[in-house]
């Protein structure tokens, strides 16, 4: 499983949406499925920016994904 670091959530926006890419990939999910996860959807571009370094979430909404991602990683491992 993943670990996300006190730094890194803190000091280090880039790995932090770095870190939201790379776990998105190891879990599978497109671009675009991963906007689907989500009720609101995140816009397509929101998810090319952030993927791309243009652009970081806010630490609130960094958490939330994060926190979505490892309860499907966990459901995943469970079955």
């Amino acid at each position: 499983m993943m670990k996300i670091t006190w730094m890194e959530k803190f000091y280090f926006p880039e790995s932090r949406t770095k870190l939201i890419k790379d776990f998105r990939k190891k879990l599978g999910f497109t671009q675009k499925e991963f906007s689907a996860l989500f009720d609101p959807p995140i816009p397509i571009n929101t998810i090319k920016k952030w993927d791309s370094g243009q652009k970081n979430p806010p630490a609130w909404v960094e958490g939330l994904i994060i926190e979505k991602l490892l309860s499907i990683q966990k459901d995943r491992e469970s079955k």
